[in-house]
């Protein structure tokens, strides 16, 4: 007769879940590459569904407290770009994600280089139109809070809207290698003040109301590569038919 009770000394097989988080010999947690990218799938999904939560607690923040540095930041270097052949082709988007260009027809605009249309007056009723637009142009870019610093290879930037019936307009910021943080309005000069001509510490605190625009509207701070970030000024249809932004 076969016996078919286990002995005392044999151990059960061990089920293990790959879902289920392993521990290390010092406690730590370790998780499988495909758990780790969908935590931080999730976790950028919550931030940009709360982004004007995040932007009511920014807001709190002491305005003379500066955002914490990757390491990644460039310099502030406005002779470069406020020459005759870089002033009139580059504006504050090409400014913040870095992209000097000499030569190009008017004026790069967010979603432009992943071939999307112009920007719609309703698509600046909501500031994730624009991340998406930023997302589909700079893959890499991730929106992030003030108080936080960017990974390493990235930097911050910054977007705020005027939102007002028939001439509505966006302005990005992005921060220096000092802490400050510097913006080139349009076609004209780059500079490193506000409105009031006061040193940029914290663009969210800053005064943005100028002559034509009051970009009262803030959206969200967002992390964008030192190198590789793409834009353009022409904006390409597929089949001739404007591409939807998932």
């Amino acid at each position: 007769m076969v016996n078919t009770k286990r002995s005392k000394k044999e151990k059960k097989p061990v089920k293990r879940n790959l879902t289920k988080r392993n521990l290390t010999k010092r406690g730590k947690v370790n998780y499988a590459p495909f758990i780790l990218s969908f935590r931080s799938k999730l976790n950028q999904k919550n931030v940009e569904d709360n982004f004007d939560k995040i932007i009511m607690i920014d807001m709190k923040l002491d305005p003379k407290i500066f955002s914490p540095l990757s390491g990644t930041e460039l310099p502030y270097e406005p002779d470069k770009w406020n020459v005759p052949k870089h002033k009139n082709n580059n504006n504050c988007y090409s400014y913040a994600t870095s992209t000097l260009v000499s030569k190009r027809e008017g004026k790069p605009q967010p979603g432009y280089f992943s071939h999307h249309s112009p920007i719609s007056e309703k698509e600046y009723g909501d500031c994730r139109n624009f991340y998406r637009r930023i997302k589909k142009d700079i893959p890499f870019a991730y929106a992030e809070k003030f108080t936080k610093p960017c990974k390493k290879g990235f930097y911050k930037a910054f977007l705020a809207i005027d939102n007002k019936d028939g001439d509505k307009d966006y302005h990005f910021w992005k921060q220096d290698k000092s802490g400050y943080w510097s913006h080139k309005p349009g076609t004209t000069e780059v500079v490193n003040v506000d409105s009031d001509g006061k040193l940029i510490i914290n663009p969210l605190m800053a005064n943005r109301k100028y002559k034509y625009y009051n970009y009262k509207k803030p959206c969200f701070f967002f992390c964008t590569p030192k190198n590789g970030a793409k834009v353009t000024s022409k904006s390409i249809y597929y089949g001739g038919k404007n591409k939807k932004i998932n």
